[in-house]
């Protein structure tokens, strides 16, 4: 009976121990998605995690529940830069960073990172008051004008106009507080994505009150950027990127930032 009783053990502590194995071999992997940017689409209330990064991250946990718990997080993009760096050293993963393009972060041959398929092709309008329509050929059509810009924010062949004092540039914190100077003309222009220009083209009711140039200032294609030392989440992501363009709850999401006018 004695002996009955240890094999009993023996079998509990030998079931015990493999119910902990498989826990640990499926314990899910915790990936922050980092964004740095705090205008809509994108973030729209950062308390209430309300905007596109943080339903599109909802759309990865859906999509990987069994493999990764992803967690969208928004970070200036210094913090984003150093945390990057702090992971290449350490080799581990902690984070990836959405809705950016490899030359924002100088690896335009992709070598640097993993980088998916095009989640959206994005551009940067050019956007003016209706009663001072402004037709936008290149930088130089900026020339003498008071341009609303974004701290932080690089503007291609414009900013080489500003720091020659060609064009004045007044900052401010966001895209959405530009628009408003606009509409009061205390600014001439300003440089808003396309993006960001259709969603509050309705929530700003601007329709009718504003002048956006047929000509972008930049186009440009948005991603998911993943540490080279992890290629099976790369592998993974850029597999589910594939599948937005026929993904129905992704295109609803479109539907409901006002977007379906970006392509892929």
């Amino acid at each position: 009976m004695i002996l009955d009783k240890k094999k009993c053990f023996f079998l509990f502590f030998t079931l015990l121990l493999s119910s902990f194995s498989s826990f640990a071999t499926t314990e899910k992997k915790m990936i922050k998605v980092w964004t740095y940017y705090n205008f809509p689409p994108f973030v729209i209330d950062e308390k209430q995690k309300k905007g596109l990064h943080f339903d599109f991250v909802a759309l990865l946990n859906q999509k990987f529940a069994e493999k990764y718990h992803f967690e969208g997080v928004k970070l200036p993009r210094r913090r984003i830069d150093l945390l990057l760096t702090m992971q290449s050293q350490k080799n581990s993963v902690n984070g990836i960073v959405a809705w950016v393009n490899p030359i924002w972060f100088k690896d335009k041959n992709r070598k640097t990172y993993f980088w998916t398929n095009t989640i959206f092709t994005d551009q940067n309008e050019v956007v003016s008051h209706r009663d001072r329509p402004l037709r936008y050929d290149n930088a130089s059509s900026l020339i003498g004008l008071n341009l609303g810009g974004v701290f932080g924010h690089r503007y291609v062949n414009i900013d080489d106009l500003v720091k020659k004092d060609k064009i004045t540039r007044h900052n401010v914190a966001t895209e959405k507080h530009n628009l408003s100077k606009l509409l009061l003309k205390r600014i001439d222009v300003t440089i808003v994505p396309k993006s960001a220009m259709l969603y509050l083209l309705e929530d700003m009711n601007l329709i009718g009150k504003i002048h956006i140039s047929s000509k972008a200032h930049q186009t440009y294609t948005r991603h998911l950027m993943i540490p080279k030392h992890h290629p099976k989440l790369a592998e993974d992501l850029s597999a589910f990127i594939k599948t937005l363009p026929t993904n129905e709850k992704w295109q609803n999401l479109l539907h409901d930032y006002n977007l379906e006018g970006l392509t892929y």
